[in-house]
């Protein structure tokens, strides 16, 4: 009975585990985390070839130069303006550009005040000299004729007797007084005359000043390079630039700065002025009457040039040194690795790869190459 028992609960048991198996697996299924779908397979490409900017290894010539301004200036320039002020311009006898020469009244204020007084004292100087002239003429006249009255005395003391001798003697000293006192009386005058007329020249000649200071007169030959705009009511301003002349014919380009160090009086240089080249020669300061200076230098054009415009801004190209006949490639092309020169080029394989090289003058742009490359050898420069 035990038996059977036993057999009937292995049974039963045999029965329930399977079911239980499935259900664990089952339910072990429903744990697990959700599957995802896989990611779409690579889009496959053919292979992009890099681009390079090639230059070649070129045998010629490399030439370093510097680039200097210079302006454009007269060396001789006048400017003229009025020492008075608050004065109507009246007239104004020159335009711009017009050639002057020294000498030429340009421009006057109205000066109908002092004319009036010049003419007056012009008039009383005149007078005064007349009035010395005649007194001179009239005293020499008198002179003459009283001085021969003294030689005929002294002709016939010489003749006279003995007795008559005293008288003649005393006649010929009074004539001699005469004769002091006429020269005496005469220069008197004269002196009163000439202090006269020497005040009277004073007094004019300060009006001439005064006059003068309201004329503006060339004191240069030249071309009238500025001009002040007037109307007829303009009035003058005491000391305002008025009129500017410049003699162009010594016109000069100039070169401030350390620039000036490049210049020797004598170079021969060539001046750029929009496009145009002009042949012109480096010259002394002092050639110009102006003091040397060593941050200044002068260059004046071989053939004059009337129409360069004041001012106008010039190059001149210098040339400080050159290697001829060597093997160069663009400086962008050279580079550096374990500070050596280097550059890039591609082997065989079209790779990129790098290649020291041994430099040399570099100028312009333009690197020597001493060794490591061949005329003809293509680098890398982008």
């Amino acid at each position: 009975m035990r038996k059977s028992t036993l057999l009937r609960f292995a049974a039963s048991a045999l029965t329930v585990f399977p079911s239980l198996a499935v259900m664990a697996v089952l339910g072990s299924c429903s744990l697990l985390p959700v599957e995802e779908e896989p990611p779409p397979a690579p889009i496959l490409r053919s292979y992009e070839k890099t681009e390079y900017k090639f230059a070649e290894a070129t045998r010629g010539d490399i030439v370093e130069t510097i680039r200097i301004t210079c302006q454009y200036s007269p060396a001789v320039e006048e400017t003229l303006s009025f020492s008075v002020g608050n004065l109507p311009i009246i007239n104004v006898y020159v335009s711009k550009g017009d050639f002057v020469k020294a000498g030429d009244i340009l421009a006057e204020l109205d000066s109908s005040d002092i004319d009036a007084q010049i003419e007056s004292q012009q008039l009383q100087l005149d007078k005064m000299k007349l009035e010395l002239a005649r007194l001179v003429e009239t005293y020499e006249l008198d002179l003459e004729a009283e001085t021969l009255r003294l030689e005929s005395l002294e002709n016939k003391y010489e003749s006279a007797d003995d007795s008559a001798k005293p008288a003649i003697r005393e006649a010929i000293e009074r004539q001699k007084q005469t004769i002091s006192s006429l020269k005496d009386n005469h220069r008197a005058r004269a002196e009163i005359l000439e202090i006269r007329i020497s005040a009277s020249e004073l007094k004019l000649s300060e009006l001439m000043d005064q006059k003068s200071k309201r004329i503006l007169v060339a004191g240069i030959d030249g071309t009238v390079t500025y001009l002040k705009d007037t109307n007829p009511q303009s009035l003058s301003v005491e000391k305002e630039k008025f009129i500017t002349i410049a003699d162009k014919t010594t016109s000069v380009f100039i070169v401030s700065g350390k620039e000036a160090a490049y210049f020797t009086p004598g170079d021969a240089v060539t001046v750029q002025l929009s496009g145009d080249y002009k042949d012109a020669t480096v010259i002394d300061a002092e050639d110009l009457n102006l003091e040397r200076n060593d941050m200044t230098a002068y260059i004046q054009l071989n053939e004059t040039d009337l129409d360069i415009k004041e001012n106008a801004t010039g190059v001149i190209t210098l040339e400080l040194d050159r290697r001829e006949d060597v093997l160069y490639v663009p400086s962008s092309a050279i580079k550096t690795a374990n500070g050596k020169p280097i550059v890039y080029v591609l082997d065989d394989n079209g790779i990129k790869t790098l290649k020291e090289v041994v430099t040399g003058f570099s100028a312009n742009n333009k690197t020597e190459i001493v060794s490591g490359l061949e005329p003809g050898d293509q680098v890398i420069i982008d």
